[in-house]
């Protein structure tokens, strides 16, 4: 491959389509039910424990100044709410990060999602600093040499959270076989019935007698065969992407309505559409029946401000 193809190549290609936004707005829904369920006192925000970082969170900043931990909680919202409907990623995207990177490091009682997105959120800053769309769900196909550098860094950046997310499903999957209660078959029996993260009883009819015959096997090894397929789906054709992808949601939507922890498989259900869906094939949501009649652009042309 030449300059001339590279060249052309990143000319043609066309991030501006609604698949990233998907995305971000499925991440940045996880974080906004957190903060509309949950206060800053159950989610034990603790500014003192990392307000000597580099960069200080939200809270610390304001820690010292008689700002209420719950007023930022209500800033946040308002910000997520403009990310979730899409308003101008050029300027939500940093501070979906900044939020991300708050709870991270500040609130105790989380699940494990609020790592991802923070993580996931700072490789999408580049991203929608290129991104002049007023709402993440419009399509803009430009097809223009002076458009080159914008369209770069989305295509170098995609790429690093492609990387990003294949390492994380592989550092799983790897965790997994230095478990003696993986590699036997029995963890998610002893992961199940946890008092603490197991099944909530109305499901026990169809649970317990899985968990207690030798299908439980299956599903052990059935949960670190998905992880290692999900990290081979960094290497697969588009076509076998879209499988992979399929795959990881039901594995996602599972642990969602067995374990409860519903805001971090959004998390990981937005990741992975970034990491297997391609970036360039805009979804037309007009093909889904309640949305037929261009409702949604009938809604930004309402609201394009």
């Amino acid at each position: 491959m030449n300059l001339h193809t590279i060249k052309e190549t990143i000319i043609s290609y066309n991030p501006w389509t609604n698949v990233y936004g998907l995305a971000r707005s499925i991440i940045g829904l996880a974080m906004l039910l957190t903060l509309i369920f949950n206060s800053t006192n159950t989610l034990m925000i603790m500014p003192e424990n990392v307000c000597n970082l580099t960069v200080p969170t939200a809270f610390c900043l304001v820690s010292d100044t008689g700002i209420t931990f719950e007023l930022v909680r209500y800033v946040f919202i308002i910000i997520l709410l403009l990310v979730v409907i899409g308003w101008r990623p050029r300027i939500t995207g940093i501070l979906h990060f900044y939020i991300a990177y708050s709870l991270h490091g500040n609130a105790i009682l989380i699940d494990g999602g609020e790592h991802i997105a923070s993580v996931i959120t700072f490789w999408l800053i580049p991203i929608t600093l290129c991104d002049s769309r007023k709402w993440h769900w419009e399509k803009v196909n430009v097809i223009d040499k002076k458009y080159i550098s914008k369209k770069l860094i989305p295509l170098i950046f995609f790429k690093f959270i492609e990387i990003q997310v294949a390492i994380i499903y592989i550092n799983a999957a790897i965790a997994r076989l230095n478990n003696p209660e993986w590699v036997d078959g029995t963890a998610l029996y002893y992961f199940l019935t946890d008092t603490l993260l197991g099944y909530p009883t109305y499901q026990a009819w169809i649970l317990e007698p899985l968990l207690t015959s030798n299908i439980v096997a299956i599903l052990t090894w059935g949960t670190t065969i998905i992880e290692f397929i999900l990290f081979a789906g960094f290497f697969a054709s588009q076509k076998n992407k879209i499988y992979i992808l399929t795959a990881g949601i039901i594995l996602h939507l599972g642990i969602a309505l067995v374990i409860g922890i519903v805001t971090f498989s959004m998390v990981m259900i937005g990741s992975l559409i970034l990491y297997l869906y391609p970036k360039q094939k805009h979804i037309e949501v007009n093909s889904i029946p309640f949305l037929k009649g261009g409702l949604t652009k009938r809604l930004i042309k309402r609201y394009d401000y």
